[in-house]
């Protein structure tokens, strides 16, 4: 990582996860016995949440090409949409920006303030 701290950067990507999840469950628990206004304000609690979080993501970690080494930055809706494992820190299958291959582009953290 170029930070030097790694894993204080994973523990509050878990930590926003987990939260991300409890306020889904509670919210379900609560507002699904609402019916239809409740089915509609869960769903925007789950869509808000969601934005909220590939936001913070794609503005927290960068991407490193397995082939070439080149770092380098996506959008959120690129965050969002493209394909993703986890193995050693996790992934995404992305096309690099400077040798132009498609690759599992190695998660990095950019290094900043995660605020």
């Amino acid at each position: 990582m170029i930070d030097g701290k790694p894993a204080l950067k994973w523990l509050k990507t878990f930590f926003y996860v987990l939260v991300y999840i409890i306020l889904l469950v509670a919210g379900g628990h609560f507002l699904l016995p609402l019916k239809s206004t409740g089915v509609i304000l869960w769903m925007l609690l789950a869509i808000i949440g969601l934005i909220l979080l590939v936001r913070w993501h794609a503005r927290c970690f960068s991407y490193r090409c397995s082939d070439c080494g080149h770092i380098f930055h996506i959008s959120p809706l690129g965050d969002f949409l493209s394909l993703q494992g986890v193995t050693r820190g996790g992934w995404k299958y992305l096309r690099c920006p400077h040798c132009r291959k498609k690759i599992k582009a190695q998660v990095i953290s950019k290094g900043k303030k995660d605020f």
